[in-house]
């Protein structure tokens, strides 16, 4: 009710909730909304908004996979200094 008082109050007469998705996984939601005067949605306004919404979905999936790929090189670059640190710091005590 507090959501359609305020689209009321806004002059929205009509709203359009379009999925942003990449493949299976609904990641959130474009909502595209039209005053009171306006005609209905046409089925290429449709058609067009969940394209949009496609490629968001996979804007937004391709950001967090960068994201995580990031943070996994960083954690393999700190590996590989502790492992190079191990290996010097095991060859010096054998030398010794």
């Amino acid at each position: 009710d507090l959501v359609l008082d305020f689209l009321e109050r806004l002059g929205v007469g009509s709203v359009l909730f379009v999925p942003l998705g990449a493949g299976p996984d609904c990641l959130g939601f474009l909502v595209l909304s039209r005053i009171s005067d306006d005609p209905a949605w046409t089925q290429l306004e449709y058609d067009a908004a969940l394209d949009i919404g496609r490629d968001l979905g996979r804007a937004v999936a391709n950001a967090r996979q960068r994201d995580q790929e990031r943070a996994v090189v960083s954690r393999l670059r700190e590996l590989d200094t502790y492992r190079a640190d191990l290996v010097n710091t095991v060859a010096h005590e054998l030398r010794n």
